[in-house]
């Protein structure tokens, strides 16, 4: 997953002509583009007083255009630079920017997302990585806390139990699941799971 930072103008824009550009496409022939770790700092460096952010959640495996990490001599980091428009159809989500960084806790549910379900072509991934995002977002609306560890393992961590239950809803679907041989299901699902092995 990479991130480019827009306003909800620009985007609407896109959305109504099937196509993201911005300046740079046109001065340096690509779009920039960050890794999560990353969006922090380029918020720092170009976007203070900016008002109307989003942050949109690109899948880079859709991404039409050519896709290159290059380095940033100024600040010594490697970024994702995208060599042509971003289609709306790229991107998984859009994330609103807010003054209390709640922003970053979206981040990081969308990436747990991600890592829980395996990537596939826009029109069977998307409605599928948003029911997990709601999967998660109802686990810490149980738990009634707001806190939550500012990384993608950490975030993972409070979510594993969640593990088994969308291993189920994957199998139900009849989608392909290579992401089960890095999960340690629990014995008392296994049953579950079998069953709908057998449905699949």
């Amino acid at each position: 997953m990479i991130y480019h930072i827009t306003t909800h103008q620009a985007w609407e824009i896109a959305i109504a002509e099937n196509n993201y550009e911005c300046e740079s496409l046109h001065s340096e022939k690509f779009i920039h583009c960050s890794n999560a770790n990353q969006i922090q700092g380029v918020l720092e460096r170009y976007y203070k007083g900016v008002s109307d952010l989003i942050i949109l959640c690109i899948n880079q495996i859709d991404v039409a255009y050519k896709l290159k990490y290059e380095l940033a001599p100024s600040i010594n980091q490697v970024f994702p630079h995208i060599y042509g428009p971003i289609l709306p159809s790229e991107v998984v989500k859009t994330i609103a920017l807010s003054p209390n960084n709640a922003w970053k806790h979206e981040i990081f549910i969308v990436n747990a997302a991600i890592q829980l379900v395996p990537m596939q072509p826009s029109n069977l991934s998307y409605p599928l990585i948003d029911e997990v995002i709601a999967m998660i977002h109802q686990q810490f609306a149980n738990a009634k806390t707001t806190a939550f560890n500012t990384s993608v393992e950490g975030t993972l961590l409070q979510v594993t139990h969640l593990v088994e239950k969308i291993n189920l809803y994957l199998l139900q679907h009849s989608l392909h699941c290579e992401w089960l041989c890095n999960v340690q299901i629990h014995g008392s699902n296994q049953g579950d799971i079998n069953e709908a092995q057998k449905i699949k």
